[in-house]
C-alpha cells in the first residue's frame, strides 16, 4: 500500500501454481517488469529447450509443459531483458541475473574482482 511503483525482476512463471492465473493478474499490473531466465526460456520453447530442461531440472522441464499452454509467449518474449530508472539522480539498473546474462548470479561472497568483471561497462549507481 502507498507504493510510488513496484518492480519485479522477472521469473513470472515456471514451477508455480495457477501459471495463467498469475499472468492475467500481472498483466494487468502497472509494474516495471525486466524479462528473467526463465521468462525467456517459456518464449522460446521448443523440444531442445525441454528436453535440456528436463535433464538438468525436472520439476522446471515437467513444469514447463503445463506453463506453455497457458503462457501468453509473446508477452513473456516482450519484456525487457533491463530497465535502466533514474530516481532522484540515482542511476538504478534493473536485470535478471546480472548485467550480462540473465543466468548469471552475483552472490554475495563473490570475490570484488569476479563482480567488477561481472558489472564492466555499467555505469548505474545501483544494479
Amino acid at each position: 500500500e502507498q507504493c510510488d511503483s513496484i518492480i519485479c525482476l522477472g521469473d513470472l512463471l515456471l514451477a508455480g501454481p495457477q501459471p495463467k492465473e498469475t499472468l492475467d493478474f500481472i498483466k494487468e499490473q502497472n509494474w516495471i517488469i525486466v524479462q528473467g531466465n526463465t521468462d525467456k526460456i517459456i518464449a522460446e520453447y521448443d523440444n531442445e529447450i525441454l528436453t535440456k530442461l528436463k535433464k538438468s531440472f525436472p520439476v522446471m522441464g515437467n513444469s514447463l509443459e503445463q506453463d506453455i499452454l497457458f503462457a501468453d509467449t509473446s508477452y513473456l518474449a516482450g519484456l525487457p531483458p533491463q530497465v535502466e530508472l533514474d530516481i532522484e539522480g540515482v542511476k538504478i539498473l534493473l536485470v535478471h541475473g546480472s548485467p550480462r546474462y540473465n543466468n548469471e548470479d552475483i552472490m554475495p561472497n563473490m570475490p570484488l574482482e569476479a563482480v567488477e568483471e561481472i558489472i564492466a561497462g555499467t555505469d548505474a549507481n545501483l544494479i
